[in-house]
C-alpha cells in the first residue's frame, strides 16, 4: 500500500518493499514501475477530510496461484543472494503462513538499509531463526530505520549520475539577451 495523506491505496503486490515512483493529479494517485516508468496503478483521490480510508484494486493481490507467488518471491530473494534464499526455504519449509511472513520481509527493505537487512538474514539463517518476527527482532537492535529520500536515492544513484554533468553556463552566454534589452524599455508613445 501506498500511504498519502493518511489514506492508503494498493499497488500490486510484486512491487512489495520496493520504492515506486508516484504522481498525484487533482483527482488521481497513479503508481509506476520503477524500472519501465509504465503506470502499475491507477486510484480515484480520497476526499479531503476523510484519514484511514483504503482504495484496493483486486487486481493488485497476490495471485491465487500459489507456484507463481512462490516464484516471485523466490526471484525477490535470489537477487539479495543465498543467505537470503536460504532464508526464504526455511520461512516457507516452517511456517504456514511462510509467504505472507516473506513478502514483509521484504518490505523490510524500503525501511532500513540493505546492509543491515542483508546482516540480519544472515544471522536468522546462522541461529536457524526462520520466521519475520525473528528478523523484526533482529533489526530493531541492530539496525536504525533509514530515510525515505535515502532509500529513493539508493534504488534511483545509478540512473541520476552522469559521467557529463551539465554545469552552469558563463553568464557572458546571456549578454545578448541584455543587450538587446535597451530597445524594448524606451516608453511607448501614446496615440491620440
Amino acid at each position: 500500500m501506498i500511504a498519502y495523506e493518511s489514506n492508503f491505496y494498493s499497488t500490486p503486490w510484486r512491487f512489495v518493499g520496493r520504492m515506486l515512483p508516484v504522481r498525484v493529479t487533482e483527482h488521481e494517485l497513479i503508481v509506476y514501475d520503477p524500472a519501465s516508468l509504465e503506470g502499475v496503478a491507477r486510484h480515484p483521490l480520497v476526499p479531503r477530510p476523510s484519514k484511514g480510508e483504503r482504495r484496493i484494486d483486486g487486481a493488485h493481490r497476490p495471485t491465487r496461484d500459489t507456484k507463481e507467488q512462490e516464484e516471485v518471491l523466490r526471484e525477490r530473494f535470489r537477487e539479495l543472494g543465498e543467505p537470503a534464499l536460504c532464508f526464504l526455504e526455511g520461512l516457507l519449509r516452517t511456517h504456514r503462513d511462510g509467504k505472507s511472513q516473506a513478502r514483509k520481509v521484504l518490505s523490510f527493505l524500503s525501511l532500513y538499509r540493505r546492509d543491515d537487512v542483508l546482516a540480519a538474514i544472515e544471522r536468522a539463517v546462522r541461529y536457524h531463526a526462520f520466521s519475520c518476527q525473528s528478523l523484526e527482532r533482529i533489526l530493531a537492535v541492530q539496525a536504525r530505520p533509514r530515510p525515505a529520500l535515502e532509500c529513493w536515492d539508493d534504488q534511483y544513484r545509478p540512473s541520476l549520475t552522469d559521467e557529463n554533468p551539465v554545469g552552469p553556463r558563463p553568464t557572458a552566454d546571456y549578454q545578448e539577451l541584455l543587450d538587446g534589452a535597451d530597445d524594448d524599455d524606451q516608453p511607448l508613445e501614446a496615440e491620440g
